[in-house]
C-alpha cells in the first residue's frame, strides 16, 4: 500500500488493539464504573495510557530515514488530536465528561514517550557508531 508508510505488522496490530481497547475503557458510560473521585490516579492513568500509545505508535510507524520534524510533526498531530477528540466524544455519554485535565495529561504522556524513544535512539546511535568506530 504507497499511502501507508512503512510499518512493523506486528507493532501495528499491537496499536491497534491497544487503541480499541482505550477508546471503549474511555466510552463506557459512568453509571458502570466504580465511583472515584477526582484524583492523582487518574491522571496517571490518563498518562500512562498516552505514554503507551505513542511508545506503540512509534514501534509500528518507525522513523527509519526521516528527519526528526517530518517524523515528529504527523505523530504528534494524531495522537494530540486523537487526545482531544477522545475528552470531547465523551461528553455524550451519561456519567462522563471531557476534561482539559485529562487532555493534558494525555499530551504530557504523549510528549514524555516521544522524548523517552529519541533519546533511547540517540543513544543507541551513538554507542553503535562509538563502537564501529573501535572496530574499524
Amino acid at each position: 500500500m504507497p499511502w501507508l508508510p512503512e510499518t512493523r505488522p506486528r507493532a501495528l496490530v499491537g496499536l491497534v488493539v491497544f487503541w480499541c481497547i482505550l477508546f471503549t475503557l474511555t466510552h463506557i458510560p459512568g453509571d458502570r464504573l466504580p465511583k472515584i473521585p477526582f484524583t492523582i490516579r487518574d491522571l496517571l492513568a490518563h498518562f500512562f495510557a498516552f505514554l503507551i500509545l505513542t511508545i506503540l505508535y512509534m514501534s509500528a510507524f518507525p522513523r527509519r530515514h526521516k528527519s526528526l520534524h517530518q517524523y515528529l510533526f504527523p505523530m504528534l498531530s494524531i495522537l494530540v488530536i486523537y487526545a482531544g477528540l477522545d475528552e470531547l466524544l465523551q461528553i455524550p455519554v451519561p456519567g462522563r465528561h471531557g476534561s482539559l485535565h485529562d487532555f493534558l495529561a494525555d499530551v504530557c504522556g504523549v510528549i514524555l514517550a516521544i522524548i523517552a524513544v529519541e533519546g533511547f535512539r540517540w543513544i543507541f546511535v551513538a554507542v553503535r557508531n562509538s563502537t564501529d568506530k573501535n572496530l574499524g
